[in-house]
């Protein structure tokens, strides 16, 4: 570990004074963006969305 957990994380982020204003019931984590190989056909998968509206919020807030 190198100390900086992901924002909203209960488990390992301690006590957040702010953590009300995030106003997201779960941790800031997403994958915007995912590439695997398919495990039998060796062919590339891809994958992408956007971000769900409460993170879209968020990082709009902190502009």
């Amino acid at each position: 570990s190198i100390h900086h957990p992901v924002i909203g994380d209960k488990l390992y982020g301690g006590k957040n004074p702010n953590c009300g204003a995030l106003k997201m019931k779960r941790q800031a984590l997403h994958a915007r963006y995912l590439e695997v190989n398919h495990p039998l056909s060796g062919a590339l998968l891809s994958f992408s969305v956007n971000l769900p509206f409460d993170m879209e919020s968020f990082l709009q807030s902190q502009k």
